[in-house]
């Protein structure tokens, strides 16, 4: 979802399994558009009411993870969830189906303005083009200086960053995850994600 504030002048783009709860507790304003929503998509909406003047001064941020261990959270969080809606058919998916069914189904569905939408971390954040339509990206693995910066950006004091939402599902180590095929899955759907956040490839 975005969360916008107008007194601190911020629009805050929350990345679902980016540490975004615990975000939200520092970084709160108006809850807009859904759980899954891009930013091209809050620029457009923004276009929509007249209001892309304040879209455009309004300092924007988000935070991403190494998607290595992005999609490992999810693939936790959706199979320890039963009220997920793709709870049971990705409960008996080994962690290899579901990437598969990432790239070919989760992907390619048709879901406007935020609705559980399924993408790259650089779909979330770039327009058609490739260009980056936030001023800040954060990373949630040094998620507390980076919310130092940020907080420095829009006026408030720097704040400790509450550990919410834990995946404690996990249930071995994160390398576990990953065969030959697996990071080669990854690197096949991830790649632009990579480069452009400097992550290493798995």
């Amino acid at each position: 979802m975005a969360v916008i504030n107008r007194a601190r002048n911020f629009i805050f783009c929350h990345i679902y399994k980016t540490a975004g709860n615990s975000l939200r507790k520092i970084f709160s304003g108006e809850e807009l558009m859904g759980y899954h929503v891009e930013m091209a998509e809050v620029q457009d909406w923004y276009r929509q009411k007249g209001q892309l003047d304040y879209y455009n001064q309004a300092f924007k941020f988000s935070f991403v993870r190494n998607p290595t261990t992005w999609m490992v959270s999810l693939y936790e969080y959706i199979r320890g969830s039963k009220p997920h809606g793709y709870h049971e058919e990705i409960k008996r998916k080994s962690y290899r189906e579901f990437l598969v069914w990432y790239r070919d189904v989760a992907m390619k569905l048709d879901r406007p303005f935020g609705a559980n939408k399924y993408l790259t971390l650089t779909d979330f954040l770039c327009d058609g083009d490739g260009n980056l339509l936030v001023d800040f990206v954060g990373h949630v693995e040094r998620i507390q200086a980076d919310v130092n910066q940020v907080c420095s950006r829009v006026g408030l004091k720097p704040r400790t960053v509450p550990n919410l939402n834990v995946g404690a599902r996990r249930r071995k180590p994160n390398n576990m995850y990953y065969g030959e095929a697996e990071r080669q899955l990854m690197r096949e759907i991830f790649a632009e994600d990579y480069r452009r956040f400097n992550y290493p490839l798995p």
